[in-house]
């Protein structure tokens, strides 16, 4: 998933939870996915603010590698402070933007993140208590895949330096993802909610296909009114012009594609361009249940889709 991709879907979730998501986000990360299983990214929290230039933006994917913390560089504790992070404290020196990044007396490359570019070795951002600092660019792995009963994982954390990449200042804590649901003004986070046993029956999900902005293909799109059916081993997906249907199985949450789906189309009126939703359900992974929602997890991402039982 690119950072502009992630960024736009998290962003629109947070500020705006009660409409529904982009389709077109959705999208490419469902294509992004199958890439992935083939290289290694490292995921940092949407929540965190990286600053480009004066500007905040949501921190999210970077390229591994850069200089390795040594054992013997001991960090300093963070300063006894309010800890705020609605009233940020002020930066006590300026964040270089790149992509001509200055180098600390260790070597590592330290500013703002940018996008389609080399990241620096410590990444601009604001912490838990509101304190503009510096966290490593590899201080979060990929995460750990997930494995049925194992429940949610807690977020991370990992410390916020000055420059120097040795004086702590702050902390800084993974977001629990987001949750792509509509109507809803405080869905669960993506990692919430018990393993599903039993999904039979009809559910509906709104995803808004709204434009992004960009050149890429799978920018503009109609909003699609998704109707899911589940019967024993197969389930049927309506988009309001396309019928797909597939084999399934589910147990203790996990989700796996039995059969292909296959798709019939339809000629019916306001059928304008839509998305490939097998690029979306064949990246689904496990599934999970709170009160009368079901979630659809999608595979290696923080992003769950939230079905919403039909009638």
């Amino acid at each position: 998933m690119t950072d502009d991709t992630t960024r736009l879907l998290e962003r629109l979730a947070e500020t705006f939870p009660d409409r529904p998501a982009p389709l077109p986000e959705l999208v490419r990360a469902a294509h992004e996915g199958r890439r992935r299983r083939t290289r290694r990214n490292v995921a940092l929290a949407a929540g965190a603010l990286v600053l480009a230039g004066t500007a905040g933006v949501a921190a999210q994917q970077f390229a591994p590698g850069g200089a390795e913390r040594s054992p013997d560089r001991i960090a300093d504790t963070a300063p006894d402070a309010p800890c705020d992070k609605q009233d940020p404290q002020p930066r006590s020196e300026p964040v270089p933007s790149g992509p001509d990044y200055p180098t600390n007396a260790s070597g590592q490359t330290y500013g703002s993140a940018r996008d389609n570019a080399r990241q620096p070795d410590l990444i601009a951002a604001i912490g838990d208590c509101g304190r503009t600092g510096y966290i490593e660019r590899d201080a979060f792995g990929e995460p750990p895949p997930w494995e049925p009963g194992a429940g949610g994982v807690a977020p991370r954390s990992t410390p916020v330096y000055e420059s120097d990449g040795v004086t702590r200042i702050d902390t800084f804590t993974q977001s629990p993802g987001t949750t792509v649901a509509d109507g809803v003004t405080d869905p669960p986070p993506p990692a919430g909610g018990a393993d599903a046993t039993d999904v039979e029956g009809d559910w509906t999900a709104l995803i808004a296909g709204i434009s992004s902005g960009g050149k890429e293909q799978y920018d503009t799109f109609r909003d699609v009114d998704l109707h899911v059916t589940f019967y024993r081993s197969s389930v049927q997906v309506h988009d309001g012009c396309r019928d797909l249907g597939a084999g399934y199985s589910l147990e203790d949450g996990a989700f796996a594609l039995t059969t292909p789906f296959e798709i019939e189309y339809r000629s019916e009126p306001g059928c304008e361009r839509s998305a490939p939703l097998t690029a979306i359900l064949e990246n689904v992974r496990h599934v999970t249940q709170s009160g009368p929602r079901t979630y659809l997890h999608l595979e290696n991402f923080r992003i769950a889709v939230s079905l919403t039982p039909a009638g």
